[in-house]
């Protein structure tokens, strides 16, 4: 069962479901409870409590028919799960009384909606999330599956490899042959213990992750492989980068590395993992995905891309706003919507205010007007917040004060020495320009 994709969309349901269950005047604990219960069984919002702040923020200062009426709009899936949270707030105590009842399905019939998806009827005992998402079972374990798919028709793995959201979604889970490209590497001697955890994870995700900030790719991937098989997602994701850098240091034929990276990525972004959705984002934005007879197209699929980044942005991803911000600017797989960019920009700033590029992003969105009204000033403050962290924005800010301010020209240029002592290329320009280099 498929959630709403964008931040506004699952906003809507929240509210929703929070003005239903305040139909009797107050909201209790208990269903408060069961919305983020839900949200976090779909959504995967554990240890993200600022993340799901935010939503309940939005959801709360969104008006009622408007959130219902954007409900109306939403497809088969999106509109079983808006019933089915519904459902769960409503009977937050495991039963429907006939007061909650009588709510339930006027609401129900109100938004369009189809009956919750775990019961025949609706008062049936029946309130957990569905067994089965697109026919996909839950629970299976990595054999299993790759079992239950070996079955399935190949047609849906071709559309999957070539970008298809929905396919993605479905055939992501799919286990590739391992043997072909792990053959040697799952041969290195290691025997790391799998019953002790480090807070709550296995020391294979925990040893393999450091041996990947180490540089160690080759030796980091076989602990990464038994932990991602046991179904951690981080582990994933640190496979997928393990082939990426594989790759850009030279050791890897680059179409082998990109298939097993995005292969990596593609699980864990399945697994709703924001870093595996915002880099099989950047393997659409940049054209790095396999087609059909498993080779690169160098094709890019803006409108896939968009779509991971949206996805990545859910789950706290910063550097994935950055990029679909600017696709709204250019109109890249979007509409082309200068203020949606703007905010977008403005967005990643509040999810990372130490990000230096967000800073960057959105004082270039004020420079240029893109998508609110052009302002120097406000530009200055952007970078001013940057600088520390990304050389571009100190040179930025420097180029406006040495235009704006003649008296402050000398400290100015020291700005842009410093900026291009950390090799930003916009300070190069300007000094070179200036005859200060």
């Amino acid at each position: 069962m498929k959630g709403p994709e964008s931040f506004e969309d699952l906003a809507a349901v929240i509210a929703v479901c929070l003005g239903t269950a305040r139909s009797d005047g107050k909201l209790l604990a208990d269903e408060l409870n069961t919305i983020l219960d839900g949200l976090k069984a779909q959504y995967d919002f554990e240890g993200q409590d600022d993340l799901l702040q935010e939503y309940l923020d939005e959801a709360e200062k969104m008006d009622l028919k408007e959130a219902i009426e954007r409900i109306k709009q939403f497809g088969p899936e999106e509109k079983q799960f808006t019933s089915d949270m519904l459902f769960m707030t409503i009977a937050a105590d495991g039963e429907l009384s006939p007061d909650e009842e009588e709510i339930y399905k006027g609401m129900v019939d109100y938004c369009g909606l189809p009956m919750f998806s775990g019961a025949d009827s609706v008062n049936e005992e029946a309130t957990t999330w569905p067994d089965e998402e697109d026919g996909v079972p839950y629970n299976m374990d990595w054999d299993e599956i790759d079992n239950w798919y070996g079955e399935q028709d190949k047609e849906l793995g071709i559309k999957a490899l070539h970008g298809d959201p929905a396919a993605l979604a479905q055939y992501g889970k799919m286990m590739l042959d391992d043997d072909v490209y792990y053959e040697n590497l799952l041969s290195i001697d290691t025997d790391p213990s799998e019953d002790e955890t480090i807070d709550g994870y296995s020391d294979d995700y925990w040893t393999g992750k450091d041996l990947y900030l180490d540089d160690k790719y080759t030796e980091a991937i076989p602990y990464l492989m038994k932990a991602a098989k046991r179904g951690n997602e981080y582990a994933m994701y640190y496979l997928g980068c393990c082939w990426f850098e594989y790759w850009n240091n030279g050791d890897g034929e680059e179409t082998e590395c990109w298939l097993k990276a995005f292969e990596w990525f593609l699980k864990g972004a399945v697994k709703w993992n924001g870093d595996c959705c915002f880099k099989l984002g950047e393997a659409y934005y940049y054209g790095r995905i396999p087609n059909e007879d498993g080779e690169l197209d160098y094709q890019d699929d803006y409108e896939a891309a968009a779509f991971w980044f949206r996805q990545a942005i859910t789950f706290g991803n910063v550097s994935a706003a950055s990029y679909l911000g600017g696709m709204y600017i250019d109109g890249e797989g979007v509409e082309k919507d200068e203020r949606k960019g703007f905010e977008t920009y403005k967005k990643a700033t509040e999810m990372a205010p130490d990000s230096g590029i967000s800073w960057y992003n959105l004082g270039i969105a004020y420079e240029k007007g893109y998508g609110v009204t052009p302002s120097d000033e406000e530009a200055s403050k952007c970078y001013w917040k940057g600088k520390d962290s990304y050389p571009e924005c100190k040179a930025r800010y420097a180029i406006l004060l040495y235009n704006k301010n003649p008296g402050q020209r000398q400290y100015a240029i020291s700005l842009l020495k410093e900026a291009n002592e950390r090799f930003s290329p916009t300070a190069e320009r300007a000094l070179k320009q200036l005859g200060e280099l």
